[in-house]
């Protein structure tokens, strides 16, 4: 019997994933978790021609410097 597939975001903490909200399973019931990490930099890498690495492009990302006007 062919069941659906359920994509949840949870947080990986000692040991333990927490899922973001709640999830429609019962009690002890076992799954497979195919681990994708949700990295905005590496999931959009490529998109612009960037021809920097990964990290680079995240840094520049994240920098105050490069916030949205409206941002606090």
């Amino acid at each position: 019997m062919a069941t659906a597939t359920i994509v949840i975001e949870a947080t990986y903490e000692n040991g333990v994933f927490r899922p973001d909200g709640a999830v429609p399973l019962r009690n002890n019931e076992r799954v497979r978790i195919e681990i994708r990490p949700v990295n905005m930099a590496r999931a959009t890498f490529g998109l612009m021609g960037w021809t920097g690495d990964s990290a680079q492009l995240q840094e520049l990302a994240l920098s105050p410097e490069n916030a949205p006007e409206d941002a606090p």
